[in-house]
């Protein structure tokens, strides 16, 4: 990877990095709506093949839902399926927004995000005032890659026509960035919001100096 290049784009992650999320949310969701206890169902729920499928849109919703209530041993109907699904999300990342504000001016601002058919609609007018920092949102059920496959990243780095290494990304998923850095992308894994705020700021800075 070539060294000190000036950033031309930050790609962010979007939940867990601009906005909080909360998998508990969903499982006592569910669980209450199910008539069981949280602890009866949390372990037999994973991001499972399927689970990634469903991100690619080659699972439709229809067909998730059954899997999930199936593997969990639980009836329910679509609507709380739906409405235990996205109660995930939470507020705004403390600082996201002043730092998303501030990089507009300097850098190109991207978004990919592994997410559903389902979630997509929920955080598009949740935290619609926040993404218009965003150029463009690559969400992987449209996009059909998600991360960590090498692909996804080379689709934003095709739109935006610059080597990975003027790229930066950021991803509360280890897993993650270290896809990213494989490619030449330099890489913040976003494990404190303050501290991924200092980091994101200080990379960009010190860049175009």
């Amino acid at each position: 990877m070539e060294k000190n290049q000036p950033i031309e784009a930050v790609i962010l992650d979007l939940g867990g990095v601009v906005f909080g999320i909360s998998i508990e949310s969903i499982i006592s969701a569910w669980a209450e709506s199910a008539g069981v206890q949280p602890q009866d169902i949390a372990p037999k729920f994973r991001a499972d093949l399927y689970y990634e499928r469903f991100e690619t849109a080659e699972v439709s919703p229809a067909q998730y839902r059954d899997h999930v209530r199936d593997k969990l041993g639980i009836r329910i109907s679509d609507e709380d399926f739906d409405r235990g699904w996205n109660s995930i999300y939470l507020e705004v990342l403390p600082g996201i927004e002043t730092l998303l504000k501030q990089l507009q001016k300097t850098v190109r601002l991207l978004a990919l995000t592994n997410t559903n058919q389902i979630h997509a609609p929920i955080w598009r007018a949740r935290y619609s005032d926040v993404l218009t920092y965003f150029e463009k949102i690559f969400a992987s059920h449209e996009i059909r890659a998600r991360k960590p496959d090498p692909e996804s990243f080379r689709i934003v780095l095709d739109y935006v026509n610059i080597k990975p290494g003027k790229a930066v990304f950021v991803d509360d998923n280890p897993e993650n960035v270290r896809a990213a850095e494989a490619l030449g992308m330099k890489g913040i894994i976003a494990d404190n919001p303050s501290e991924t705020v200092q980091r994101v700021r200080q990379l960009v800075m010190e860049t175009s100096a």
